[in-house]
């Protein structure tokens, strides 16, 4: 509770002890070892609640964008492949046959010292 951020007093009248009491543990290494553990996790639980609320604001803005601009949504899933889901269908790329060319390539002869 003193981890938490509530008072001496509040504390002592929630365990049934005088503040006195509170105090005096509050002396003791011990108890200020476990008052600093309780802070300690009280901190990372508040980080992990503001990044849980950060992302849940985050995904209900995508779904917001998708389901107010569907035309949109489907162009940048056309062009970025990480938005697309993942249990699309996969479209394998056609890979295209070399061209031959239309004319043949003039040969080329070999300089110096020859005579043709």
């Amino acid at each position: 509770m003193l981890g938490a951020g509530m008072t001496q007093a509040a504390v002592a009248d929630a365990c049934g002890v005088t503040d006195r009491t509170i105090r005096n543990w509050l002396k003791l290494k011990r108890f200020q070892t476990m008052i600093e553990r309780a802070r300690e996790r009280a901190e990372r639980q508040a980080a992990r609640d503001a990044t849980k609320e950060r992302t849940r604001l985050n995904r209900n803005a995508a779904r917001r964008y998708r389901r107010q601009n569907p035309d949109l949504w489907a162009a940048e899933q056309a062009r970025r492949p990480e938005l697309r889901s993942p249990f699309e269908q996969q479209r394998d790329p056609v890979s295209k046959p070399d061209r031959q060319p239309s004319r043949p390539g003039r040969l080329l002869r070999p300089t110096g010292g020859f005579n043709w």
